[in-house]
C-alpha cells in the first residue's frame, strides 16, 4: 500500500522542480519587459529630441538644382521649407531655405517635414529605419 501511494502523489523533489521552472518563466518574462520598456524609452527620447531639434531645411541660391546641398536649422517660426525658381535671361535661379507657412503663395513651392525641398527626394528618416527595427525586434 505504501509503494502506491508514493506513486500517486508527487514527491517532495519533483514539487521543488515544477517551482524553479515557474520562478524561471518569470524572471524570463521579468527580462523580456524590461527589455521592452527601455526600448519604448529609447524611441521616445529619440523622437522627442528629433522633434525638439525643429525643422531642417536646404538651403541655396544658385543657377544649379544639384548644387543645393546645404542645410540649415530653421528657426521657429519656420515650419516649412520652399524653393522657388526664376528665370532671367534664359537663366534659372533657384532659391531654397525655410519659410511660414503664410508665404507659400505663388510661384514658391513649400513642403513639409526635414529636408523636403531637395532635388532628389530623401530616404526614409533615422526615425522610420528605428521604428521599422524596433518592431522587427518584437516580432522577430
Amino acid at each position: 500500500m505504501r509503494t502506491m501511494m508514493s506513486s500517486k502523489y508527487p514527491s517532495f523533489s519533483m514539487k521543488k522542480e515544477v517551482k524553479v521552472k515557474r520562478a524561471e518563466r518569470k524572471r524570463s518574462s521579468f527580462t523580456q519587459l524590461t527589455f521592452m520598456m527601455k526600448l519604448y524609452g529609447v524611441l521616445v527620447l529619440f523622437l522627442a529630441f528629433s522633434v525638439a531639434l525643429g525643422l531642417r531645411c536646404y538651403t541655396c541660391a544658385s543657377t544649379e538644382p544639384k548644387s543645393c546641398t546645404g542645410t540649415t536649422d530653421c528657426p521657429e517660426i519656420f515650419d516649412r521649407c520652399f524653393s522657388l525658381k526664376v528665370e532671367v535671361l534664359n537663366t534659372a535661379l533657384i532659391t531654397k531655405g525655410c519659410q511660414h507657412n503664410a508665404a507659400c503663395v505663388g510661384p514658391i513651392s513649400c513642403c513639409e517635414g526635414n529636408l523636403c525641398n531637395g532635388a532628389v527626394p530623401t530616404g526614409p528618416g533615422v526615425i522610420l529605419l528605428l521604428l521599422s527595427s524596433a518592431l522587427m525586434m518584437l516580432f522577430i
